[in-house]
């Protein structure tokens, strides 16, 4: 779909105001700046589509950079205290970045039964990021959280960072 240009005519004829008692009005009238500015938009876009056949125009980037966030409330040692399944395909770059309101923790991330390469995430009231490189996660891997070490571990949270292509992109 090409986004054509709207080509708005100078005003040469009077815009009528609608009701009989108002005389007519000239162009520069509220509604011609109104519709003039919606054309001036509409065109702006036009030429930042180009001739881009998705009429999405030229994008940023084809990849982008997203998250996926929890919490923990009691991060006790658990076996498994979290499961879901991942929402999207060919994600990698994986970092996972923790933090707590107190105490401390491990969070150990698995992938259809397989950790997350690298080490686990140390939780703390500090926040950090542990990498875990050489990862691609796809749509509906089985992804575990398993917590050790809890030692008085509240309010835990994590956010899953990751990189995907978008749809359409590349």
């Amino acid at each position: 779909m090409t986004v054509e240009k709207i080509l708005m005519p100078d005003g040469s004829a009077p815009i009528t105001a609608g009701t009989d008692d108002q005389l007519p009005q000239k162009p520069d009238h509220v509604w011609y700046g109104i519709f003039q500015r919606l054309v001036e938009s509409h065109n702006a876009l036009a030429d930042a589509t180009g001739d881009n056949e998705t009429g999405l125009g030229t994008k940023a980037s084809a990849t982008q950079t997203e998250g996926l966030s929890g919490i923990v409330l009691f991060a006790d040692t658990a076996t498994e205290a979290l499961r879901f399944y991942w929402p999207y395909d060919d994600c990698t770059g994986i970092d996972v970045l923790t933090s707590c309101l107190t105490g401390t923790a491990t969070f150990t991330f698995s992938a259809n039964a397989s950790n997350f390469p690298g080490s686990p995430n140390a939780v703390s009231t500090t926040p950090q990021a542990q990498a875990h490189t050489g990862l691609t996660l796809m749509k509906n891997d089985l992804i575990r959280l398993q917590i050790s070490s809890g030692v008085s571990c509240e309010n835990a949270a994590f956010m899953i960072r990751y990189t995907r292509t978008l749809a359409g992109g590349a």
